[in-house]
């Protein structure tokens, strides 16, 4: 009884506390735009209104992206648009 109640009971929970936990709330990100269109701009504006997006940083071409994780450790992600 305890094998088929109890223990299943125990680890659907505890697996809950993991992931309710560690989901994802806000990821920052710098973006590289190389483009500078106005599908580049539009593309831009999707992304800041992404609830789980946060750009955090406009990147210019003459920043090394190489670093940008170096230089700036709250950025998580790039977007780069060639």
């Amino acid at each position: 009884m305890v094998l088929l109640f109890v223990i299943p009971s125990l680890i659907f929970f505890y697996l809950g506390a993991i992931y309710s936990a560690g989901a994802i709330k806000k990821v920052e990100v710098a973006v590289l735009d190389n483009d500078r269109s106005d599908l580049s701009r539009e593309m831009i504006r999707y992304i800041e209104a992404s609830p789980k997006l946060e750009v955090i940083k406009y990147l210019t071409a003459e920043d090394n992206v190489d670093r940008i994780f170096l230089d700036n450790p709250k950025v998580k992600g790039v977007y780069v648009i060639p």
